[in-house]
C-alpha cells in the first residue's frame, strides 16, 4: 500500500489494539501514513498523534470493550459499532463462540483483510500471539474456532524460577525446538512432565513443547486443511516450522498488510463504498 504524505491531515485513523498492542495509521482514503505507536496510549492519544481532530473518524479493532458477534459470522460483514465515550470512534466487533467458549478480538479484522485479498478462499486461519486462535473459514464465514494461551504460557513459564535459564546461551535453537515439538505432539498428556525434564526451560524447547501440545489439541483444524498463518514474523516462525514439519503446506502472510486491509474494508463499509 502506498504511504500518504505525513504532513496531510488524515481523512480517518486506523487503529490496531490487538492483544494490548496499540498502533495507528493516519489514512488518506485507503493509503496509510507512517505508523504511530505509544506504550499505554489510548485511542484518543493515538488519533491525536496521527493529526486527527475531535471529529476525524477513527476505526479500531482488538479493543477489549468492543462488542462480540457469535459465530458463524462473516468478518467482512461486521458493522463497526460506535464507542459511547468517543462519538467519532467506531470499533470493529470481535467474534464469540459458546462451545468451546472463546472470543477473538482483532483476529476477525485480519481474517477480513486476508479474505479481501484472497476472494473465495476456504480453509483454516492460524493467528499466533499471546492468545492464539485457529479459525475455520467457509464461504466467507468463520464457522468455528479454538483458542489457546500458548504465548502467554511461554512468557509465564519463562519467568518461573525453576525453569529460568541463562539468557546468554538461550537463543533460537532449531534442534531443541524440534525435539520438544515431537515429544509434546506425540505425548501431549505428558506436557507437565516434559517441562520438568532437564532443558525444559530452554526458550526454543519450551516453544516446541507448548506448540506441540497446541497442535495435538488443534489437529482437526490443520490436518489436511488449506492453512494460512497471520501474525508477526517472530510469532509466525515457530508455528510455520511446526506445521511444515508435519507436511502441512502453509500460506505465509504479512500481519500489518492483513490488519490494514481489514480496517480499510471496515471503513469502506461505513462509507457505503464497495470493498
Amino acid at each position: 500500500m502506498p504511504h500518504a504524505a505525513a504532513s496531510s491531515a488524515p481523512d480517518w485513523v486506523a487503529i490496531d489494539a490487538t492483544q494490548s498492542r496499540m498502533r495507528a495509521w493516519p489514512m488518506q482514503g485507503a493509503s496509510p501514513g507512517a505508523v504511530q505507536q505509544m506504550a499505554g496510549a489510548t485511542v484518543a492519544d493515538l488519533a491525536a498523534r496521527c493529526g486527527a481532530s475531535a471529529t476525524t473518524p477513527v476505526v479500531s479493532c482488538g479493543l477489549t470493550w468492543a462488542p462480540l458477534v457469535p459465530v458463524p459470522a462473516s468478518p467482512a460483514a461486521l458493522a463497526p459499532a460506535a464507542d459511547p465515550g468517543e462519538p467519532a470512534h467506531a470499533m470493529i466487533p470481535g467474534l464469540s463462540q459458546a462451545s468451546p467458549a472463546g472470543w477473538i478480538r482483532g483476529g476477525e479484522t485480519r481474517i477480513s483483510g486476508y479474505l479481501s485479498l484472497n476472494p473465495n478462499w476456504d480453509g483454516v486461519v492460524c493467528l499466533p500471539g499471546p492468545r492464539s486462535h485457529w479459525a475455520q473459514v467457509s464461504a466467507g464465514e468463520v464457522v468455528s474456532f479454538q483458542s489457546f494461551l500458548t504465548g502467554d504460557l511461554h512468557a509465564a513459564l519463562r519467568a518461573t524460577p525453576s525453569l529460568q535459564t541463562d539468557p546468554q546461551t538461550d537463543g533460537w535453537d532449531a534442534t531443541a525446538f524440534d525435539a520438544g515439538l515431537d515429544e509434546a505432539l506425540s505425548r501431549p498428556e505428558r506436557l507437565a512432565a516434559l517441562l520438568a525434564a532437564p532443558g525444559g526451560g530452554n526458550a526454543s524447547r519450551l516453544w516446541g513443547l507448548l506448540i506441540g501440545a497446541e497442535l495435538a489439541a488443534a489437529r482437526r483444524y490443520w490436518l489436511g486443511q488449506n492453512l494460512a498463518v497471520i501474525g508477526d514474523d517472530d510469532a509466525n516462525m515457530p508455528y510455520i516450522r511446526a506445521l511444515e514439519s508435519q507436511g502441512v503446506p502453509v500460506t505465509r502472510t504479512d500481519d500489518t498488510r492483513m490488519v490494514l486491509a481489514g480496517l480499510i474494508a471496515a471503513w469502506r463499509r461505513m462509507k457505503g463504498k464497495p470493498t
